[in-house]
């Protein structure tokens, strides 16, 4: 069924082509919110993202790439046309660095502050166009070609990172009911999944700064695909401020544990997650993708087979019930000093 050799992809526990396994994973940053600046687009054929906080409420997209690329589907318009395929993508943060070291990544971004880009430049594959339009957050982008290649290139220069960490299977006993999830990062930036049995994952519903009470499907830009995840996950990670104007959050994931939180099949599960090298030492003395464990066993807790979706949440986030949601709520984290 699968072209070449069939092999396996450690981020979702199912086939895929082997020699895709050979190039390096790609994570690239994607623009989220405000929703005037882009739409998310070719997220449907990600198996990794992650959203994370920039500032004030913000997020921004880390969208990885590995196991397969984006296709173009015959006769689909692309919504909102453009000149690219894969659209918004922007700046690079501090913690890029972090991602990069995790999955043994290569990153791609659009421009950098000038020390935030002293940190992250050394994971940097490959650059990304532009419109030329003066003043348009959305103007840089790349075709699906270009980011394989991209993927072929890299594959040797970060070394060997061993990515099969995370186990797929049944999910565990107990688990508390959430077959209707929100994130609410601010009043403007809020997700909504809601998990449909029919799909066997949680789809992806989004609401409009101009609406805010007003949620519509998120479909990918490329293929109009709905966005479903089989894994939501909020990891814990205490943020740090590190300018006085609040603009760069950073956390570390790297040699560092939390608690998270496991989606699936419509029930939610605490968990611990660990980035500590000696919890999981490699023969290639890098770092490898977080491990997802029981916190009172240490046993691992399975994903479900599929694609997963990491909300990058402060301590100092909490839980309430709002209309059959379970609502996760992070806080403002405030300015730096």
């Amino acid at each position: 069924v699968y072209p070449g050799h069939a092999g396996w992809c450690p981020l979702t526990g199912l086939p895929t082509d082997a020699d895709l396994l050979e190039n390096r994973p790609i994570f690239i940053s994607i623009s989220k919110f405000p929703a005037w600046a882009t739409r998310p687009a070719v997220l449907a054929s990600a198996p990794v993202v992650f959203e994370t906080l920039i500032d004030e409420g913000q997020t921004r997209l880390q969208a990885l790439f590995y196991c397969g690329y984006p296709e173009k589907v015959p006769g689909v318009e692309v919504e909102g046309g453009g000149q690219f395929d894969i659209s918004g993508v922007r700046s690079g943060r501090v913690f890029y660095a972090e991602l990069a070291q995790l999955f043994g990544a290569g990153l791609i971004f659009g421009g950098a502050d000038a020390k935030v880009y002293q940190t992250i430049a050394p994971y940097q594959c490959g650059v990304v166009d532009n419109v030329g339009i003066p003043g348009n957050p959305g103007g840089l982008g790349m075709d699906i070609e270009s980011l394989q290649a991209v993927g072929e290139s890299c594959k040797h220069r970060l070394g060997n990172t061993d990515l099969d960490i995370w186990q797929f299977g049944p999910a565990p006993a107990g688990g508390e009911s959430a077959m209707n999830f929100l994130m609410h990062y601010n009043h403007l930036n809020q997700t909504r999944w809601i998990f449909d049995a029919n799909v066997g994952g949680y789809v992806r519903y989004e609401n409009d700064p101009a609406e805010p009470k007003k949620f519509t499907l998120s479909t990918d830009k490329l293929s109009g695909e709905a966005i479903v995840r089989q894994n939501v996950i909020l990891l814990e990670a205490p943020h740090k401020i590190l300018n006085s104007s609040g603009t760069i959050l950073s956390f570390d994931l790297t040699d560092e544990r939390g608690y998270a939180y496991l989606l699936r099949d419509g029930a939610m599960f605490k968990a611990c997650w660990s980035g500590v090298f000696d919890d999981y030492p490699t023969t290639s003395n890098r770092s490898r993708p977080f491990l997802f464990y029981d916190c009172a066993t240490k046993e691992p807790i399975n994903f479900a087979y599929g694609s997963t979706w990491v909300n990058v949440v402060d301590p100092s986030f909490w839980f309430e019930t709002s209309d059959d949601f379970l609502v996760a709520k992070q806080p403002f984290l405030g300015y730096g000093e």
